[in-house]
């Protein structure tokens, strides 16, 4: 009997096992896949063929679509207001040349829309994006000739339009602080091809709803969002760190939203997700992102925005009913203005200039960025937590908080937490009419009763 055929969708870039040359197997594995087309019936999320009559969705959002031939879906939920599908152009960077061409093969089928480019050294990577831009670049971190963080900063560098994934070990635990400031995401090592089309399509999806490029490129230049700490402080010190400011916690749960950790890009809770990076990780960690700073013209509002972003927090997070509600609700509220954050080190003058207008012309900001910009910092922060892998619900909530009625359909229960809680801390009335549709009224009533008493404890606690 012959060997069996391996479909494409089980092959993997960069197998791991007793595999010497994990490259070598995955392109000798591709060979065996290319003479022809696999049809294989009732194939799991990754598989290629026709999709069995019974198949369902296994997780809320995931979007299948049937009909005649192949059904087609995908693991990113689709984002709200998105106009429609755009163009990618993927840039892979391998040592052997067969990975890439399997999963161009493989993209090919499943994705049309996209151009995959193949690579074999960093040399051809920086000459393809020279010759052409690319929307993503996907590479290993260690190769026999590569060098991926090396190569990661120079494309930072010359094309901070690309998006950086990289591929690393799962016990390679110096690798995130070698990529900090270069990589927008770590992906595992070995990596299925459906992990790999997962991230460009929630990519895609979010370039469709924030689609002003030189909004998109603040978000791609920011390696982290620094917080003004010391690092000397105690392990207390460094957890109420990462559970006040917004910029430590958004690093923190892009790391431990990374599989290479053995985490979830579904994790909305910052203390499981520093009891699951553990104590030196997270010290580490805070010597990394406490670097001195030198303060910005904007820098006198920051301490007040980060104090705001608190409150948000923790009256969304009492509101919630249920304690896992409550951990999301607690992020999406921190992180809610992350987006004014990254402007304020990247463009401190846009910043200032919205926030001068809000105050004279009496108006809400997000009110006046959308007029001045066509986005809000809303958006800008959503992308930028999307960029770097958050929670799909997560990045939702943050992308619609100051308008809840366009959150997906599963994301509107933690969008309206945080929407609630905003209004509340912020002093902007919502609507009766908004209130009503959105089934809010006795929520937005808590928090007003809630937020009076939260104050007077906070001040007696000396927040």
């Amino acid at each position: 009997m012959g060997l069996r055929r391996r479909p494409e969708a089980e092959l993997r870039l960069g197998l791991a096992g007793r595999v010497r040359h994990p490259t070598r197997a995955f392109a000798r594995a591709a060979r065996r896949a290319a003479p022809r087309r696999p049809h294989h019936r009732g194939l799991t999320s990754a598989g290629l063929g026709r999709q069995s009559p019974t198949a369902r969705e296994d997780a809320p959002g995931r979007r299948l679509r049937r009909g005649r031939g192949r059904g087609r879906w995908s693991d990113a939920p689709a984002l709200s207001t998105a106009p429609g599908p755009v163009a990618m152009r993927v840039l892979i960077v391998d040592e052997e040349p067969r990975v890439a061409e399997a999963l161009g093969r493989w993209f090919s089928e499943l994705e049309p829309s996209w151009e995959l480019v193949p690579a074999s050294s960093a040399g051809e990577a920086l000459a393809a994006l020279s010759a052409q831009p690319c929307d993503v670049l996907i590479t290993e971190l260690r190769g026999e000739h590569l060098d991926g963080a090396a190569l990661l900063s120079r494309v930072a560098e010359r094309h901070p339009r690309a998006a950086r994934f990289v591929l690393s070990g799962r016990h390679d635990y110096d690798a995130p602080f070698e990529l900090l400031h270069v990589a927008h995401q770590l992906l595992p090592k070995p990596c299925a091809a459906k992990t790999l089309r997962r991230v460009v399509s929630r990519l895609q999806e979010l370039s469709q709803r924030l689609s002003q490029p030189e909004l998109q490129v603040l978000a791609h230049e920011a390696g982290v969002l620094s917080s003004p700490c010391d690092p000397r402080s105690s392990a207390a010190a460094i957890q109420r760190l990462f559970r006040t400011d917004a910029g430590c916690a958004a690093k923190l749960m892009q790391l431990a939203s990374s599989g290479f950790v053995g985490g979830s890009s579904k994790l909305a809770d910052l203390d499981a997700a520093l009891q699951q990076l553990g104590a030196h990780f997270a010290d580490r960690l805070a010597h990394a992102l406490c670097a001195p700073r030198a303060p910005s013209p904007t820098s006198t509002g920051s301490g007040s925005r980060q104090q705001r972003s608190v409150n948000i927090a923790r009256l969304a997070a009492s509101l919630a009913r249920l304690p896992e509600d409550a951990a999301a609700a607690y992020l999406a509220g921190l992180l809610c203005d992350v987006g004014q954050l990254l402007l304020e080190e990247r463009d401190p003058e846009r910043l200032r200039a919205t926030s001068t207008e809000a105050i004279e012309r009496a108006l809400p900001e997000h009110v006046v960025e959308r007029a001045a910009w066509g986005a809000t910092h809303a958006e800008l922060g959503a992308y930028l937590m999307g960029l770097w892998g958050l929670p799909f619900q997560v990045v939702e909530a943050i992308a619609h908080h100051h308008a809840p009625q366009r959150a997906a359909g599963d994301c509107v229960v933690l969008t309206r937490l945080v929407w609630v809680a905003a209004c509340v801390v912020e002093g902007e009335a919502p609507s009766s009419a908004l209130l009503s549709n959105l089934g809010a009224e006795e929520l937005y009533e808590s928090a007003q009763r809630s937020w009076p008493e939260m104050r007077l404890e906070q001040q007696r606690r000396g927040d």
